[in-house]
């Protein structure tokens, strides 16, 4: 029988025997479940929850003496791993680029080989990755917006880097929304964004947009005549009808108010009244233009309308009457033939010589409706005296033939040129025509007149006469 120190150091150098026997032979856990996935984070990943990472890690238990001394992670793989990883250490901005900081972290089991940390294997537990977006607050942004209606984006910092877009909170069409069928005011939300960054990364830009749009004209340009002294009536009808108002902005709408001015800039406001020729040229038509104009109610802008030429016509001056002749023929002579026109005349323009002097009444108008009523004196014809020459050439003589309708012409002088002139009693041109007279008499055939009597004049190289003359039955 041995003795009891013997005994204790023989079951002593057992036991150390069997330590180092397992210690050997022991192996660390395996990582059943290892890290994995994805994490995105907007501007610095000091956000990233690691205790969350490694509780989703699975090891098995670790065997004596074996110990669990948890999960480290580190942003470089090894055995030994480098460069331990803290959340918050990876930043980025859009200084640095307008792409995302990507960085793999590795997770790794401690495997305490002895219990004491004299030892440690490191045991792969898996990895992931984490994303760092600049954040878009500070984003520089071009927005095209003048408050009308097409409000958009034609550029943004990043505009082509990958992964970005614009979005609007109207329609589909991101940058550039459709307003086409718009036809009223709001505000609409653009959104810049990476698709693949959280969206606390976005940027925003409110914007506003307004569909209704002031009045349209085509600006019509109206013409009338007046007399010197008249009002003028304002086309403003004229000028309301050329007016596109869909959204009724006019002022005064749907019968927008037309206001007139006096000149293109529409600047003095013409205040109406009696419009007066200024006898400078007391023949000449004067023109005066007016611009009409309407309110928009969006902006209280004037828009020109239009505008109104007005010929002012002079006053209408006395005529004057002329003996012609020894044979007692007289001419009516207007003060502005190129403006004035003869409305009625009562005297015949010719006489018997010995006849007195007279007044003839005479009416005279023009295109603008204006006319006067003038008593025109005229001369006394004495008569001359009658020489051998014109005994033997008499005035042409004027002879009608109803029923051919022809005037027949004696004593002309063959060879000369003739110009026959009717008119009606009221002194307005009928016919006339102009003939060579090929033998001392003429006949002339005639159109259609109105039964009625009419002034038949004759005028030649030396002659001039007329006579009243029954035409049309």
């Amino acid at each position: 029988m041995k003795a009891p120190a013997t005994f204790l150091l023989s079951v002593l150098s057992a036991m150390i025997l069997i330590a180092g026997t397992s210690s050997a032979t022991a192996q660390c856990p395996t990582v059943s479940n290892p890290a994995s996935g994805s994490y995105s984070f907007c501007g610095s990943d000091a956000g990233m929850d690691l205790a969350t990472v490694e509780s989703l890690i699975s090891v098995e238990p670790a065997l004596p003496p074996l110990q669990n001394d948890g999960i480290v992670f580190y942003t470089e793989a090894g055995n030994p791993p480098g460069n331990p990883y803290t959340p918050g250490s990876l930043q980025t901005d859009l200084d640095n680029g307008c792409d995302p900081l990507v960085q793999t972290i590795f997770a790794y089991y401690l495997c305490d080989l002895y219990g004491d940390d004299s030892s440690i294997e490191y045991v792969a537990a898996g990895s992931f990755e984490i994303a760092v977006y600049p954040d878009l607050t500070s984003m520089a942004i071009t927005i095209d917006d003048d408050g009308t209606c097409s409000p958009s984006i034609t550029f943004f910092e990043c505009q082509g880097s990958a992964g970005y877009t614009v979005t609007n909170d109207y329609d589909n069409n991101g940058a550039e929304p459709d307003f086409s069928a718009e036809t009223s005011m709001g505000s609409l939300l653009f959104t810049v964004a990476n698709v693949n960054a959280p969206a606390i990364c976005n940027v925003q830009a409110q914007v506003t947009y307004n569909c209704i749009e002031c009045p349209i004209t085509i600006e019509p340009t109206e013409v009338i005549d007046i007399c010197s002294g008249d009002n003028v009536v304002l086309p403003n009808e004229i000028i309301s009808a050329s007016i596109y108002d869909p959204f009724g902005t006019a002022l005064g709408a749907p019968d927008p108010i037309v206001a007139w001015y006096e000149d293109a800039v529409l600047q003095v406001p013409f205040l109406g009244g009696e419009l007066i020729h200024s006898g400078i040229d007391s023949c000449a038509i004067e023109q005066v233009t007016l611009y009409a104009s309407i309110t928009c109610t969006i902006d209280n802008s004037i828009i020109p309308a239009g505008s109104l030429l007005i010929m002012i016509y002079p006053d209408l001056q006395n005529p004057i009457i002329t003996l012609d002749d020894d044979v007692c023929n007289y001419s009516l002579h207007l003060a502005c033939p190129e403006n004035d026109l003869v409305i009625s005349n009562d005297f015949t323009m010719n006489l018997v010589p010995g006849d007195g002097a007279g007044n003839a009444g005479v009416e005279i108008g023009n295109q603008a409706g204006c006319y006067d009523h003038f008593s025109v004196p005229y001369e006394a014809c004495e008569g001359g005296t009658v020489s051998a020459q014109s005994l033997a050439k008499e005035p042409p003589k004027l002879r009608f033939i109803s029923s051919q309708q022809n005037l027949i012409l004696h004593t002309l002088q063959s060879g000369q040129a003739y110009q026959i002139s009717i008119f009606d009693l009221a002194g307005r041109h009928s016919f006339s025509q102009t003939f060579y007279a090929e033998s001392d008499t003429w006949q002339l055939p005639l159109p259609d007149f109105a039964p009625g009597v009419y002034c038949v004049q004759l005028q030649g190289e030396s002659v001039q006469t007329a006579g009243l003359r029954v035409l049309g039955y």
